[in-house]
């Protein structure tokens, strides 16, 4: 990797984990869109799992004192099971096709998000916490574990939309975020995707990360603005498109 493309990946993983620091949550998908245009595809999700799940242990005190366990555990429960079958998929997929997914699952869960055609669904299905968290556990499962991020995007909306007070939304958040995190590691690295090399390049972003998600928390009561939000999906859902012309050129027109 050049100079540049180290030091543009650097400002990525900085930006990226302030947006972490402020909202609890968020940083997958701009590490992975972003990231996929310098470093390979399949690289770049599985270093932002790596380097991600050495950073959720900053936020132990804030789960332990805020997160709602109730909510959280039938989603954890069916994450767990069905992330496993989206890591099978995201070893088959090619460069190109994971190109394609990257820019099709994450521009997709952004922009229903943005549109609010998610939240309309689980407000519907709010009463039955249980069922619809098991279900959007399953599916944000398959969909993290196929291209790295989205699925913690899908879960903060359900979340968002059966708890009230800002501090329990953020810290249940980051609880399902770790789980989810951790998880995701242990698997690729029993199917063999965690490289020595992959791990020294987390290591050399982990102090960016870390001074991210600081400064973010730091600002979290000063930086929650829906303009700054509406701002970062407009640029993510752009961002994924772009990730998905770039993988069907290469795909059909190479």
């Amino acid at each position: 990797m050049g100079a540049l493309a180290l030091f543009m990946l650097g400002i990525i993983y900085f930006a990226s984990f302030f947006v972490k620091g402020v909202f609890g949550a968020g940083s997958m998908p701009p590490l992975i869109i972003f990231g996929a245009w310098i470093l390979e595809p399949h690289e770049s999700v599985i270093l932002a799992v790596i380097t991600n799940s050495i950073t959720q242990f900053q936020f132990v005190t804030d789960m332990r004192r805020e997160a709602d366990w109730q909510i959280a555990r039938p989603i954890v429960l069916a994450f767990i099971v069905f992330v496993v079958i989206g890591v099978w998929i995201f070893g088959k997929l090619s460069g190109s096709e994971l190109t394609i997914a990257l820019g099709v699952g994450l521009g997709g869960t952004i922009a229903a998000e943005h549109f609010g055609l998610i939240n309309r669904i689980t407000s519907r299905l709010r009463k039955s916490k249980w069922k619809v968290g098991t279900l959007i556990g399953g599916v944000a499962g398959l969909l993290a574990g196929a291209t790295g991020a989205g699925g913690v995007v899908l879960l903060s909306i359900f979340i968002k939309s059966v708890l009230e007070k800002p501090a329990a939304i953020r810290a249940t958040v980051l609880l399902i975020a770790s789980v989810a995190l951790f998880w995701r590691a242990i698997v690729f690295g029993l199917g063999g995707f965690i490289t020595i090399q992959l791990l020294l390049e987390s290591l050399f972003l982990l102090p960016i990360a870390i001074l991210g998600v600081r400064l973010g928390s730091k600002y979290f009561h000063a930086m929650r603005d829906d303009r700054f939000l509406r701002y970062l999906t407009i640029v993510l859902i752009v961002a994924a498109a772009s990730l998905l012309w770039r993988g069907v050129f290469e795909t059909f027109f190479r």
